[in-house]
């Protein structure tokens, strides 16, 4: 309505993109099935859904500051295997199995539910020197996850992180968890393959380069 347009205006440019392109994917189908004669979004121009303002490297160095300030070893392994590892947080880090980190060969099976649907649910990921001793002090053998907590919820998942980088004394960055995984992207990117890459992160090619 017009009375919404103002507020619709102060929406970051990737979200209107968003809404556009799922509105025209809607009214698209009603073509299909004959409730209506012609798509009103047929010639809106979508965007871009990438907003490079919400793209922020986050260096080693500054989350090594940051894990310091984690109260306990099972947080320093979140933000870790997010930073270190690029696993998808919450999905791919709560669901990381102890049966899955294999130490003798310095690997990890992720399971993502995010690729499931392109046949991929499953990707082997390498345990990095910076992410091993993470793992190591949260290893637990009478655990079956290798993160306990956050099973039942994630609510407080972002609140708890935000705390601790307040006590780091560190600014909070746009997108916490994604923007661990972005960066480590970029750190890879500048010593490996691409398709090497793209397959121990679960991304293609066109999206890796696209928003990293």
């Amino acid at each position: 309505s017009v009375d919404a347009l103002p507020e619709l205006l102060q929406t970051a440019q990737a979200t209107i993109a968003g809404h556009i392109k799922k509105s025209k994917q809607f009214f698209s189908e009603a073509v299909k099935v004959g409730a209506i004669k012609q798509n009103p979004f047929e010639s809106v121009a979508a965007g871009t859904q990438h907003n490079d303002e919400r793209s922020l490297y986050v260096s080693a160095e500054t989350i090594e500051k940051v894990i310091a300030k984690a109260p306990d070893a099972q947080w320093r392994l979140i933000i870790a295997l997010s930073r270190y590892a690029g696993l998808r947080c919450p999905s791919e880090v709560l669901a990381l199995r102890w049966a899955d980190v294999d130490f003798v060969n310095g690997t990890m099976t992720v399971t993502s539910s995010k690729t499931a649907k392109q046949g991929k649910a499953k990707r082997l990921v390498p345990i990095l020197p910076q992410l091993r001793p993470y793992l190591e002090d949260a290893f637990d053998p009478e655990a079956d996850r290798c993160i306990s907590r956050y099973q039942i919820s994630t609510a407080n998942l972002r609140t708890e992180f935000l705390r601790i980088l307040k006590r780091a004394e560190v600014e909070p960055w746009p997108r916490l968890f994604h923007n661990l995984r972005g960066s480590l992207e970029t750190d890879l990117f500048e010593k490996f393959p691409a398709h090497v890459v793209v397959a121990w992160l679960g991304n293609s090619e066109r999206i890796a380069l696209k928003h990293y």
